[in-house]
């Protein structure tokens, strides 16, 4: 007896060695991958900038539009109908005028392109967030845990959905000027992998548990949550093509949402 639990207590060292090497590799190939491979191909994109007659080096031209950018970015202090607070991107809810075209089609008729987002997706993407920060804390059988290559490899695989996504997301949170709901885009890849992690959890169990309440999930529950966030999309059709409706058509599809953000008004 006493054997076996000396070579379960190798076994679970090992695996957390195994996990530190791994954590370690994951690192290094995310510095090489997002930082040095993005910062080459980043200064490399101003080539074009090196006509005929420029007398400054690749590096100063990369320099001096980092230096132009950032004073033209910090000196915008106007204010915008549509502007957003960075917390409310998880959601969604503040939309963005991109065209405005009633005045095309007359009286009576709405026509507008907004930048916005899937309500009911971010909403999904959210409790997905949180499912898997609660997957990452849980401490319960944690020995268990390090001795199973599964909870390993989900442990690798959210650490790389956490990574991309707070790089494109937390940088907005100490932004100054005016920013929109568009400035999200870039994180919305990440945050739909984590919709996707709980899914296959959740298939995998039959369950997935948030804040201590198992809630099962099978495929067709699955299917019907996608419906659900297709009918979102048919419905904000008109709001992403400009589309014309009729007003009152235009009231009953999305009018509602002005309730929740800006952006979305008739």
């Amino acid at each position: 007896m006493k054997n076996l639990h000396i070579l379960a207590h190798l076994c679970y060292n090992k695996k957390i060695v195994k996990f530190k090497v791994e954590v370690w590799y994951i690192v290094l190939t995310a510095f090489l991958s997002f930082i040095v491979l993005g910062f080459t191909v980043y200064i490399l994109s101003y080539i074009p900038y090196m006509v005929e007659g420029e007398t400054r080096t690749l590096i100063e031209v990369f320099m001096d539009n980092q230096k132009f950018m950032f004073g033209y970015h910090s000196g915008v202090t106007e204010t915008h109908s549509c502007q957003a607070n960075w917390y409310t991107f998880l959601l969604g809810t503040s939309g963005v005028y991109m065209f405005i075209g009633d005045t095309t089609y007359g009286n009576g008729i709405y026509s507008r392109i907004h930048a916005i987002s899937n309500v009911s997706l971010n909403i999904l993407c959210l409790i997905a967030v949180i499912y898997a920060i609660v997957y990452l804390i849980n401490k319960r059988s944690e020995r268990k845990r390090f001795l199973d290559d599964r909870y390993l490899k989900n442990r690798q695989i959210l650490f790389f959905i956490f990574v991309g996504f707070l790089c494109n997301y937390l940088p907005w949170a100490f932004i100054d000027r005016p920013i929109f709901l568009y400035h999200f885009y870039n994180s919305m890849p990440f945050y739909i992998c984590f919709v996707c992690f709980m899914f296959n959890e959740a298939l995998d169990k039959k369950e997935f548990t948030l804040n201590r309440t198992a809630i099962s999930l099978n495929l067709n529950k699955i299917y019907i949550i996608m419906i659900i966030i297709m009918i979102n999309f048919l419905l904000f059709y008109p709001m992403f093509t400009g589309l014309p409706v009729e007003n009152n058509i235009a009231n009953v599809m999305f009018r509602w949402i002005s309730a929740f953000g800006k952006g979305y008004g008739i």
